[in-house]
């Protein structure tokens, strides 16, 4: 007779394959010759690539195959806080709580399961994880617990409560155990496919510790070998029962980024696609979810859509003139999916998140008419480069007008006619290649549109007298004549605040003249207008200043360093 974890066998294991062989070669060619499907095996049955492992139920449905299998447990043992140099792998029992009548006190339980067994691209459904509890000290109240991640590998014929210092992890998840004694079931769903996913090195428990409280329970190990009366499928040791499926669909499927342009603005649509395949008469199981990483300039690929089910999303995680590229694997319903070492970039793209400059070239004080007006611009480098430009005007101060729009980037120039008489401003913006715009600025440039002659002063020097013994300045005058025949040239100014005299009247070519002005404090302001051949075109008045000069010979003497803006004080 030989024992195997708790279970006494009739006969020795191979002997009883052979049996399960030829009975089932029997079967089948009955069935063949009789046209009858074979009969459903009686589980549960040993696994025939995993001793130790039962299946104890299997199930074909289409494609797909359903199984339930049992798993021992590989290794257990607990570490005592009242003991910390004692090592406990090979005791029958394993404690966790407190326990001060043993001497042990805090106790926690470490455990580890081989999952070998489950297939690789096998979906676990569920999974339960099953103790025998023999013992429960303080029966007042439940134990409750906490469920951890080592941090590290572990031997149970190693472990101490002095060399475990720092093993516990990431939290598992919490759980409580009541004072009955019998078999107690946790789900373990989500920690087997993590453990499928990651370095399995099990998990630790740890319960209330309270030595106050001395709440403690005992189980069953893997070493206690003799069937006291458990009836589980390995005795009274620990086990994992684990229900999954496992289809035909054995081929990985395929998927690819969506080709980007060249240049990108910082925020821009990814998107993905994938196909499924199978081998010859299965049916593909279809794609469940796709995940996606990228890198920028050549560095490590970092993760950024993790297990999803659209095929798109918004991507801003890189800046300005840096180059970035994505690759994306799927993973279909029967749990393949493709190793990303052999998965590189399948789309790339450079950003350009920087928007184009352009400016208004200058125009003349004054025009006849608008004529040619023109404009340049740049895209920082690297960049995407200018696509277009939009150009706008107002007329005196009005709202602004659209003049250009999506002007080519080759297009710098245009000519605008019919203009009526007015004061004109002008601006432009640039958009670049992925469609940064420049955001609209104040007037880039300006000019006057007349329909006659005009005359401006032009300068006064100086601008401000202060010698006591100054009594003139000198003063210039440009003149447009757009065409007609400058006759004469009026100046007329005013002193301070009185009424506008004309001063002098010049011929058509002169430019310049000395103005020969009274001792004292005061600011003289100058107008000059030009008269043509065509009196009906003369330049109109408009009794506006168009230079000035300060004349501050008194003392104490002020001069003003700088013309600060009129402030109005509001009152109550």
């Amino acid at each position: 007779m030989k024992k195997r974890y708790g279970h006494t066998l009739q006969k020795p294991v191979w002997l009883l394959l052979v049996f399960f062989l030829l009975v089932g070669a029997i079967v089948v060619s009955t069935a063949v010759a009789q046209g009858t499907p074979p009969p459903t095996p009686t589980f549960p049955i040993e696994h025939p690539d995993f001793p130790g492992v039962y299946i104890i139920n299997r199930e074909e449905i289409g494609n797909a195959v359903y199984e339930t299998i049992t798993i021992p447990i590989a290794q257990d043992t607990f570490i005592a806080s009242g003991m910390p140099n004692t090592n406990y792998g090979g005791s029958t029992t394993l404690g966790l709580g407190f326990n001060s009548n043993s001497g042990q006190n805090a106790m926690r339980m470490f455990m580890q399961f081989n999952l070998a067994a489950i297939p690789a691209n096998a979906n676990v459904s569920d999974a339960t994880f099953s103790m025998f509890q023999l013992q429960a000290n303080n029966t007042s109240d439940n134990l409750c617990f906490r469920a951890d991640f080592p941090t590290a590998s572990w031997s149970e014929n190693v472990l101490t409560w002095a060399n475990a210092a720092g093993l516990a992890g990431q939290e598992i998840g919490v759980g409580c155990l009541d004072i009955s004694n019998g078999w107690k079931t946790l789900n373990a769903t989500q920690v087997i496919n993590f453990w499928r996913t990651n370095t399995n090195w099990g998990a630790v428990f740890t319960g209330d510790e309270r030595a106050n409280v001395n709440f403690s329970r005992i189980f069953y190990s893997k070493e206690q070998l003799v069937n006291l009366g458990c009836n589980g499928p390995y005795g009274c040791f620990p086990y994992l029962t684990v229900t999954y499926n496992q289809q035909c669909d054995n081929q990985a499927p395929t998927a690819s980024v969506s080709a980007l342009p060249i240049w990108s603005q910082q925020y821009f649509t990814v998107s993905w696609s994938g196909f499924d395949t199978a081998p010859a008469g299965c049916t593909p199981s279809g794609i469940a979810n796709y995940s996606v990483q990228y890198r920028i300039n050549g560095g490590g690929w970092t993760d950024w859509q993790n297990f999803v089910t659209q095929t798109s999303a918004s991507f801003g995680e890189a800046g300005n003139a840096q180059f970035v590229e994505f690759r994306v694997r799927a993973r279909d319903n029967a749990g393949n999916v493709t190793d990303w070492s052999i998965i590189g970039p399948s789309a790339s793209t450079t950003i350009d998140a920087v928007a184009p400059t352009a400016t208004m070239n200058p125009l003349p004080e004054f025009s006849q008419a608008f004529g040619t007006i023109s404009w340049g611009g740049s895209d920082p480098l690297p960049g995407s480069g200018i696509r277009s430009y939009d150009v706008q005007y107002r007329s005196n101060g009005g709202p602004w007008i659209n003049l250009v729009t999506n002007a080519p980037a080759s297009q710098t120039s245009y000519n605008y006619t019919g203009a009526p008489a007015g004061f004109y401003e002008l601006r432009v913006r640039a958009v670049d290649n992925v469609s940064n715009i420049q955001p609209w600025s104040g007037p880039q440039a300006s000019t006057t549109i007349v329909g006659h002659p005009v005359a401006d002063m032009n300068s006064i020097s100086p601008n401000i007298v202060t010698d006591p013994s100054a009594t003139s300045v000198n003063i210039s005058w440009t003149v447009f004549p757009f065409g007609y025949t400058i006759t004469n040239i009026q100046i007329w100014v005013r002193q301070g605040t009185g009424n506008w005299t004309l001063w002098n009247t010049f011929g058509g070519s002169e430019r310049n003249a000395t103005f020969n002005f009274d001792p004292g404090d005061t600011v003289y302001q100058f107008e000059a207008v030009a008269l043509s051949n065509t009196p009906s075109e003369n330049e109109p008045r408009n009794s506006q200043p168009e230079a000035s000069f300060i004349v501050d010979q008194e003392e104490p003497f002020v001069v003003p360093v700088a013309y600060m803006p009129l402030i109005a004080k509001e009152g109550n």
